[in-house]
């Protein structure tokens, strides 16, 4: 796919990234969340619940993964959620 010159959209990585904590394989999920990083994709609590449930079922019982891209995210998301709200009222 990446051959051919085509990106993955945030739907598909949640259906790899769900595959990747059914097959414990951390590594390349840390890679796709990399993927999804560098690539800035839509974020939303989908790709976000994905990445959490592939860390906590692939992670070795010791680590302790930062999750506050997450909270960042969801705070950004609603601040322009309260924004266009704002907007809405004054039409």
């Amino acid at each position: 796919m990446v051959d051919d010159g085509l990106r993955a959209d945030q739907r598909m990585m949640v259906v790899v990234i769900s595959a990747c904590a059914k097959l414990g394989d951390l590594r390349l999920g840390q890679k796709l969340h990399e993927y999804v990083q560098s690539y800035k994709l839509n974020f939303d609590v989908f790709l976000g619940n994905a990445l959490v449930d592939m860390y906590l079922k692939c992670g070795e019982p010791d680590m302790e993964p930062d999750y506050s891209w997450i909270y960042q995210r969801n705070i950004d998301n609603r601040m322009g959620d309260a924004e266009i709200e704002d907007t809405d009222d004054e039409l």
